[in-house]
């Protein structure tokens, strides 16, 4: 049935080959490392901060509470 379709197991190979290729390959690199390069003083000594952070290109947002 599939020779009629002219799919064979060489056409399967090539599409299987051609989406691994497609693929992002990013995610098998491994995650990033991201090294210190700056450290932000808090604004106000009577928060405790960071709490969360997030980056977004030249971005830099973080969080705070008030200490405890």
């Amino acid at each position: 049935m599939a020779a009629q379709w002219g799919y064979g197991i060489g056409r399967c190979i090539q599409m299987f080959l051609a989406t691994l290729l497609m693929t992002p390959l990013a995610g098998i690199a491994g995650p990033r490392v991201l090294e210190e390069t700056a450290r932000i003083a808090s604004p106000d000594s009577s928060y405790a901060w960071p709490i969360a952070v997030a980056t977004d290109g030249e971005w830099l947002l973080a969080t705070a509470r008030p200490a405890s």
